[in-house]
């Protein structure tokens, strides 16, 4: 593993997923959350560095397991790599729905998001680690 290219990729990966849930849960998915409102918690601070933690380790697992297998096949070994990383996070997006008192639609969204991000942040890793 190249580590100048890893923490280079995990801190990217990062602020992409970052910038990418912002817009689809605080732009696009507003109104459906408002319309729940009771489902959620209060914004805090303390639950804002709860959600950046688990973000920033979700994008240091991304990145990693992506460099256990990389074949230096450029944009497209991302893209695949994001797929498959996306449709196991929407299948348990679809679990989700069967504990929490959701509408169908939140559920729905949040596993094309997940597709979505999935092969968004595995072009990007691939872009960033290229060798």
């Amino acid at each position: 593993m190249n580590v100048s290219r890893y923490v280079l990729a995990v801190l990217v990966v990062f602020a992409v997923m970052f910038g990418f849930d912002y817009f689809v849960h605080g732009v696009l998915m507003m109104d459906q959350y408002q319309a729940t409102v009771k489902l959620w918690r209060a914004k805090s601070p303390e639950f804002l560095v709860v959600m950046a933690a688990s973000q920033f380790l979700y994008a240091i697992m991304f990145v990693f397991i992506f460099t256990r297998n990389y074949e230096s096949l450029g944009i497209s070994e991302g893209l695949r790599y994001g797929l498959y990383i996306g449709l196991l996070l929407a299948a348990l997006d679809l679990g989700t729905y069967s504990y929490l008192p959701i509408p169908f639609m939140i559920a729905a969204s949040w596993m094309l998001a997940n597709v979505v991000k999935g092969m968004l942040l595995g072009a990007v890793t691939a872009a960033v680690y290229r060798q």
